[in-house]
């Protein structure tokens, strides 16, 4: 059975930061529905330039709270060697450059890596209406 990994913390700094703001978050997945469940590998730095990836723990696996559907011809972006796999889903394609620009079509937000975690969680916030006061 093929596996759709999440890296932990791309995943999860941007769904726990919109849920610290009582947002209702979905998670989803292409080709899975609501209820499947997306394993997390975490990237860990063993070297100077070399990474390995291992499984995350089973408390930070995603289940999945709804269907991806809807979501073709949109404008997006992910991380780059995945660009041929956004194209031939039939989305445009985006360049991250630099690697932290993300991008809003519509209700889709979209980023390619963690370092654009801030742009992307205040393009959601600017799309939900959502305002932080102090």
């Amino acid at each position: 059975m093929e596996q759709d990994y999440m890296e932990d913390y791309e995943a999860m700094v941007p769904f726990q930061s919109l849920q610290a703001l009582e947002c209702h978050v979905d998670t989803v997945c292409p080709g899975k529905r609501a209820g499947d469940i997306c394993p997390i590998a975490v990237h860990d730095f063993e070297g100077d330039q070399t990474y390995t990836e291992k499984p995350g723990g089973p408390g930070h696996n995603f289940t999945l709270s709804a269907d991806f559907e809807g979501l073709d011809g949109k404008k997006c972006t992910a991380y780059p060697a995945v660009k041929l796999n956004v194209i031939l889903g039939g989305e445009t394609w985006l360049e991250p450059e630099p690697i932290h620009k993300c991008f809003t079509d519509g209700n889709l937000v979209t980023g390619a890596a963690w370092p654009g975690h801030p742009e992307f969680v205040s393009q959601f916030l600017a799309l939900l209406g959502v305002s932080v006061s102090f």
